[in-house]
């Protein structure tokens, strides 16, 4: 992107503490990065807004933004662009009638923001998930794991002991979950990159969580044919939206929280 400026607002919520997966830690860690880099980020995102004056702000699912444009009243329009708008964009979806998606959708849309759902799946309004292509491959004798919280695989640990298992994990938690499987030598760690849609396409199977990203992957490399154990955070709403949304074909050999090893 030639002529594009980088700017690092050094604020994050982060809600893989490699122990378990909340719905109240995450919301407490919200809390701390508030109570100590809200002042920061509202400087910078400020001064970004007063000098470029931007008529449109692409964001992800960001709580910061639709407060900080209500406060300085910025005509500013928010277009917030997430795979949780496959929630709100569902009318029969009992999620988004909740006191919590209500007010996630006004902290990370507001009043004024648009919502345009990024979805794995053909839906109206809705961006599609784009991912790489590989190419076909013979398969080889391991499996491939990965979710956005890495504790909800932990089952991997001894129920594939007899299976080769690849873990792909973010790259600032590599060394944790490295230490972690120490002990279990069937079980690589590898930093999450593009080097994950080359191992699943080469793989026998993918062990999830079903986040739009390696869903998708898993359609676009024609990988139906494998084995799929889906595994769902408790409390995770939109796994619990996705999995659903999910054709038969790709729903695995198991039942959510019940991980089983598939019969080879």
């Amino acid at each position: 992107f030639p002529g594009t400026k980088f700017v690092n607002l050094d604020f994050e919520v982060d809600y893989d503490n490699g122990k378990s997966f909340k719905n109240s830690a995450i919301a407490l860690n919200a809390l701390k990065a508030s109570v100590t880099g809200s002042v920061p980020l509202a400087r910078k995102v400020t001064h970004l807004l007063r000098r470029h004056r931007p008529a449109v702000l692409l964001s992800f699912w960001e709580p910061a933004f639709a407060t900080l444009l209500n406060v300085v009243n910025s005509p500013t329009q928010l277009v917030a662009i997430a795979s949780q708008g496959q929630i709100y964009n569902d009318p029969s979806s009992r999620e988004r009638k909740s006191l919590l998606m209500r007010g996630l959708h006004q902290l990370c849309v507001g009043p004024r923001g648009t919502l345009v759902p990024l979805s794995v799946l053909p839906m109206q309004g809705a961006v599609p998930q784009i991912v790489k292509v590989p190419p076909r491959r013979d398969s080889e004798d391991y499996f491939v794991a990965y979710t956005t919280v890495p504790q909800v695989l932990s089952p991997i640990k001894k129920r594939f002991g007899t299976h080769r298992v690849k873990l792909f994990v973010k790259e600032k938690r590599l060394a944790y979950y490295t230490r972690k499987y120490k002990k279990y030598a069937h079980v690589e760690v590898l930093a999450a990159s593009a080097r994950f849609a080359d191992e699943l396409s080469r793989s026998r199977g993918l062990i999830a969580s079903p986040s739009r990203g390696v869903v998708t992957q898993v359609c676009a490399g024609d990988c139906v044919g494998q084995a799929r154990v889906p595994l769902l955070p408790s409390g995770a709403h939109r796994a619990g939206v996705q999995f659903a949304l999910l054709p038969p074909t790709l729903r695995g050999r198991c039942v959510p929280d019940e991980p089983q090893v598939p019969p080879f």
